[in-house]
């Protein structure tokens, strides 16, 4: 009997013991929740995800699904009539596009008002498998201005199919039909007919008018000295290149400088007599137009403006993520986990995308629903009914006879 109570007092210390233990836990659970719950929210506005989402929602209402009924129903000019099979999977992806935006449109105020929730359950799920280390390394990254340009860039880079408004398209497809249908006149030409008329001093007038107008609205030589200037600057003093190939990298950059600007010369100064030689009046009003359209200006705005954006990083930016980098692996912030551990994230992962896939389609209205689940199945279902492209076997040659092999 004195050894029975004596094994249930140690029982119960042990139980007593670890109640707070517990309680701990649950307690460094909920901080990396809360903490990494903040990291999320914090990373959504440097990001610019909700303004690209925005803005596809935009261009798909305003811009690419009326063109593609277009297409189906009146056809854009210059361009030819779809084909049939063509026609079919083009109507299912309007369909889909359709049904798409309006569930887009009916969950917008529910996902508004569970954004708590889902970005809490997001955060759970990450503080189950990251360690404090990970999260605060995650805070350091999140804080550095290299990220904040990682996210400009490929913001910028999304603005090159959602930034275009239907009347813009529609008129690049106008252009685009002119440009294909452009010929240069060869045979009545003093370049390969010495006998030709030559081209008036009025006429060569205009095509250089022509010239320079690209030159400046293509910003070629502002996107060329970006390039070049963190090529020599940031690229070539960095630990992106190894520092005996640094030289070699100056010497490319300052030759690469010298023939754009040499090809930049010889294109402005025989440019215009080639132009107004090979084109006639009206090919070169309409070339001049071309150039001068906002869809063109703006094209090359928005091109201009990834470059920049790609190319903003500084030597110290760079240094940063490489003491980031060195750290990361001194210290293992982000050891190597189980094959185990692995895939039961991955299947954590997968529930919980699942149980917000169910709670967001069962808030659509039910109209909405059965579109959007029968025009995604039209979809998976035109996918299968694709041909599948196979990819030639190399064929296997016999070895060759020694007597051959010299040969």
């Amino acid at each position: 009997m004195p050894r029975l109570k004596a094994a249930f007092l140690a029982l119960a210390l042990t139980a007593g013991s670890l109640v707070p233990l517990a309680a701990q836990a649950q307690e460094s659970f909920a901080e990396k929740q809360r903490v990494i719950a903040g990291l999320i929210n914090e990373a959504l506005i440097p990001s610019r995800l909700p303004e690209v989402y925005a803005d596809l929602r935009r261009s798909v209402r305003e811009v690419y699904l009326p063109l593609m009924r277009d297409e189906l129903v009146n056809g854009i000019p210059g361009r030819p009539a779809p084909e049939p099979e063509f026609a079919d999977q083009l109507a299912k992806m309007a369909t889909f596009l359709d049904y798409s935006l309006r569930a887009s449109d009916e969950l917008a105020p529910v996902l508004e008002a569970r954004r708590d929730e889902i970005v809490g359950d997001i955060a759970g799920l990450q503080a189950k498998y990251l360690t404090g280390p990970e999260i605060k390394a995650m805070r350091e990254l999140l804080d550095m201005p290299a990220m904040r340009k990682v996210f400009n860039t490929v913001y910028a880079a999304s603005r090159l199919f959602t930034n275009y408004s239907y009347e813009e398209v529609r008129s690049y497809y106008a252009l685009s039909v002119w440009m294909k249908e452009l010929t240069f006149d060869m045979e009545n030409n003093p370049l390969t007919q010495p006998n030709a008329p030559t081209p008036s001093p009025a006429k060569i007038a205009k095509a250089q008018a022509v010239m320079t107008d690209l030159l400046r609205v293509s910003r070629l030589d502002d996107m060329v000295a970006d390039l070049s200037r963190f090529a020599k600057e940031v690229q070539a003093t960095k630990s992106l290149v190894p520092e005996s190939e640094r030289e070699g990298v100056r010497e490319n950059v300052e030759q690469f400088e010298f023939f754009y600007n040499l090809q930049k010369s010889i294109v402005l100064a025989a440019g215009p007599s080639i132009l107004a030689a090979s084109l006639t009046e009206d090919q070169l009003a309409k070339l001049h137009l071309l150039v001068l359209s906002p869809v063109f200006s703006k094209s090359f705005g928005m091109l201009h403006e990834v470059v920049r954006s790609a190319t903003s990083f500084t030597g110290q930016d760079l240094d940063a993520l490489e003491r980031f980098k060195t750290d990361a692996e001194k210290n293992k912030l982000f050891p190597d986990r189980s094959p185990e551990v692995e895939a039961q994230f991955e299947a954590d992962a997968k529930a919980l995308g699942e149980k917000w896939r169910d709670q967001l389609l069962a808030s659509l209205k039910p109209e909405t629903r059965a579109g959007l689940e029968r025009s995604f199945e039209a979809l998976e279902a035109m996918k299968e009914k694709a041909p599948k492209r196979t990819v030639p076997r190399e064929k296997v040659h016999d070895e060759p006879a020694e007597g051959q092999r010299q040969l």
